[in-house]
């Protein structure tokens, strides 16, 4: 997994999750780690596949889209006061999340290890947290590589 500080976001509001995934969604396109039809796929799985998640603690997204679509193995962090917000993908309802991470995987067994790595993650509050509240990409990524890699 490659982690870059230009896909690190932190305390960035949008305004939904459509303008996150256009804006965010863009620039991966024109870096080429993911195919032209990316945006239109990850609005898309999110409709029929939600990722929000509340940990109770903290509310959390991970979206993704088939590996089909990815040309890289990497990740995009937003982190956000007002929250994002996203279906909830364990019932009804809306998560409105602090932390995005965007799995860009091409690699389908990758993908799997990878998301029980992020969800071992979710267990550790006071690593999401030092996330959540940091302002410095470079710290957000050694916590990133420290519990990830």
């Amino acid at each position: 997994m490659n982690f870059y500080g230009d896909l690190i976001y932190l305390n960035r509001d949008f305004s939904d999750r459509e303008e996150m995934f256009n804006e965010i969604g863009t620039v991966l396109i024109e870096k080429g780690m993911v195919k032209p039809a990316y945006i239109e796929e990850i609005l898309k799985r999110e409709e029929s596949f939600p990722t929000g998640i509340d940990l109770g603690y903290m509310q959390v997204a991970m979206p993704h889209v088939e590996a089909k679509h990815v040309n890289d193995n990497a990740m995009f962090v937003v982190t956000t006061k007002k929250g994002v917000e996203f279906e909830n993908a364990e019932d009804d309802g809306i998560v409105n999340s602090k932390i995005i991470f965007g799995l860009i995987v091409k690699d389908s067994e990758k993908h799997l290890d990878f998301l029980m790595k992020l969800v071992e993650l979710y267990q550790k509050e006071d690593v999401l947290k030092k996330i959540y509240d940091s302002n410095d990409v470079e710290e957000v990524m050694t916590i990133l590589k420290q519990n990830l890699i």
